[in-house]
């Protein structure tokens, strides 16, 4: 069998798991075609889907190389569906194949009785993106997102971003998430579709956020649509926020957003800034620290002011 770029091979819709290690890796230029555990055929083609999956758990149980164009992730395609991260993801720090700018990306509609919490990306491995530009890793559009403790999510790339959430997603933070320069490890938006304004924002740090590189943001929430209540940061347990080897970074960037700092670390380089409040932002400071270990740092900014402080700034 020959399969044409664009094609498919299986369509699943359904409930229940699918495991990536399912579909046939690709041998000698042809991928085995089998009837239980009998090879009955062999497929060969390129730029086609072995697998596509709706409303399925999608469980990444086997290594991924994402600069290997033969790799059986590439050859899925997972719709509406959760995804567990089991294994390592990486793209050995070569370019990525078929031109991918999102690792893992999920979406779906908002019908009745469906919620945030319905549909989840899962990391509780590793996933590292290094030497690639403008790339993000994981995007989830009315879901959660949920770097689970002693999950990595690494993407070192300039201009890069880690876990991004909109249209009334929820990202979590219990791990570690390394940005680059210029680049973003928490993320928030209204909606994919800049135009849109309405869609609440909620992003959750109590793991480390570090970076490689000048000019990096650890969370930014961009609300669009002016009420604080819409979209909130919440940095508490034990949350850190390490840039103290990074120019410039920013700790915490919301726009129109309510930003509670109850516990945790902050803990700047040269010219670095805590947490930037723009606009009609609400600060709530309740615990933690911030920290300065260069100059020209700045603690905290506020176009509006303040709930109550008593986070201390030490720079």
């Amino acid at each position: 069998l020959t399969m044409k770029p664009g094609s498919r091979l299986f369509i699943y819709e359904g409930t229940g798991a699918v495991n990536l290690s399912s579909v046939s890796p690709v041998i000698g230029g042809a991928r085995e075609l089998k009837k239980g555990t009998d090879v009955i055929g062999h497929v060969t083609g390129t730029g086609y889907k072995a697998l596509t999956a709706k409303h399925v758990t999608f469980n990444i149980d086997t290594p991924v190389s994402l600069d290997d164009s033969n790799d059986r992730f590439h050859a899925t395609d997972t719709i509406s569906s959760n995804v567990n991260v089991n294994a390592k993801i990486t793209n050995n720090g070569s370019s990525i194949a078929n031109n991918m700018k999102y690792v893992i990306a999920q979406s779906q509609d908002k019908t009745a009785g469906v919620t945030a919490d319905s549909l989840k990306i899962t990391n509780n491995n590793v996933i590292e993106v290094t030497n690639q530009a403008g790339v993000t890793v994981a995007v989830i559009d009315f879901g959660t997102i949920n770097n689970e403790a002693g999950a990595t999510v690494k993407n070192t790339g300039e201009g890069g971003a880690g876990l991004v959430g909109a249209r009334d997603s929820i990202i979590n933070n219990k791990g570690t998430v390394t940005t680059g320069k210029n680049g973003t490890a928490l993320y928030g938006i209204n909606n994919l579709d800049s135009n849109v304004t309405a869609g609440t924002i909620k992003l959750n740090n109590t793991g480390t956020i570090n970076a490689e590189g000048e000019n990096p943001y650890g969370i930014i929430a961009l609300n669009k649509n002016n009420n604080a209540a819409d979209s909130v940061i919440t940095l508490s347990g034990n949350s850190k926020i390490d840039f103290s080897g990074n120019e410039r970074g920013v700790a915490v960037y919301g726009l129109n957003s309510t930003i509670n700092y109850n516990g945790g670390d902050i803990i700047l380089g040269s010219n670095g800034t805590g947490i930037n409040a723009k606009g009609n932002s609400i600060l709530s400071l309740t615990g933690g620290k911030i920290s300065g270990t260069g100059a020209g740092t700045k603690g905290i900014y506020s176009d509006k002011g303040f709930i109550n402080h008593s986070t201390p700034v030490e720079l």
